[in-house]
């Protein structure tokens, strides 16, 4: 992949001749953004129990399925219905429903 990542990386605006002898980058902690990495750890703990069950139920991932889905918190259903598109696609699941349980 070395071949593959530095074609790209010469493709896009870059500092310097070759990513191979770049600086590793460095991280600003200014620039983090803690919701949205909440809100993505909260998604791949989802994929993955999704991922889990399909498998436990032999359920091959050529078909999809269905789910529901009830939570205590608001903003988790609200984050799964805004990023809709890649949990069905991650999933390979085709309808959901989602429901707060006070």
């Amino acid at each position: 992949m070395p071949f593959v990542t530095e074609e790209i990386w010469q493709s896009v605006p870059h500092v310097g001749e070759s990513l191979v002898v770049a600086a590793y980058p460095t991280v600003h902690p200014e620039q983090m953004d803690e919701k949205a990495a909440e809100e993505m750890e909260f998604l791949m703990d989802f994929i993955r129990s999704v991922r889990t069950v399909r498998n436990e139920m032999n359920t091959p991932l050529s078909k999809t399925s269905q789910y529901y889905c009830e939570s205590k918190r608001c903003s988790a259903l609200r984050c799964l219905e805004r990023k809709t598109n890649l949990t069905l696609h991650a999933s390979q699941i085709q309808k959901n429903s989602c429901m707060v349980r006070r």
